[in-house]
């Protein structure tokens, strides 16, 4: 994995641990990075957008990578 997944990953776990006002929280988190074939930031944030689509269809509280 790479080291935003990671991150992502300890962020989505520390969410979860964490209760506001009583109720329990999780995240869903989209992942992306420049690569071969995204060269640009528009295309990158389109990836992670796409990417968190994918997560929150998949089940809450989960990260997905591009």
């Amino acid at each position: 994995p790479s080291a935003a997944s990671l991150a992502a990953n300890r962020i989505r776990a520390n969410i979860a641990n964490t209760q506001v006002q009583g109720i329990n929280v999780t995240v869903s988190i989209g992942v992306a990075a420049l690569n071969k074939t995204i060269t640009s930031a528009s295309a990158m944030i389109k990836a992670a957008d796409l990417a968190l689509y994918k997560a929150k269809h998949s089940g809450k509280n989960c990260v997905v990578s591009s």
